[in-house]
C-alpha cells in the first residue's frame, strides 16, 4: 500500500512538471507549488519507509538527495518567474 502511494505521488510529480512547462505563464506558480506539495508528501512517505524499516538507511540517503535536487530546481524555477 506504502509502494503504491510513493509510486502515484512520484507519477503526479512527473506530471506537475510536464504540466508546468507547458502551461501559460499565469499558470506555472500553482503547478510548481504544487509539485513543492508533492516533493514533501514523497519525503514522508519515504522517511516512513525508512522508519519502519522497508528500506535501507543508504537508499533512503540516495532518495532523500535525489528528491532535494528536484527541490532545488523547482525552487530555482519559482524564482525565475519572478524576474
Amino acid at each position: 500500500m506504502l509502494g503504491d502511494k510513493i509510486q502515484t505521488h512520484l507519477t503526479d510529480l512527473l506530471e506537475l512538471l510536464i504540466r508546468s512547462y507547458y502551461a501559460p505563464p499565469t499558470q506555472k506558480r500553482e503547478k510548481l507549488n504544487q509539485s513543492n506539495i508533492t516533493l514533501e508528501i514523497l519525503r514522508y512517505y519515504f522517511r516512513l519507509c525508512f522508519d519502519l524499516n522497508y528500506i535501507s538507511f543508504k537508499k533512503y540517503e540516495q532518495f532523500a538527495q535525489q528528491l532535494n535536487e528536484i527541490g532545488r530546481m523547482v525552487g530555482g524555477w519559482l524564482k525565475s518567474l519572478d524576474r
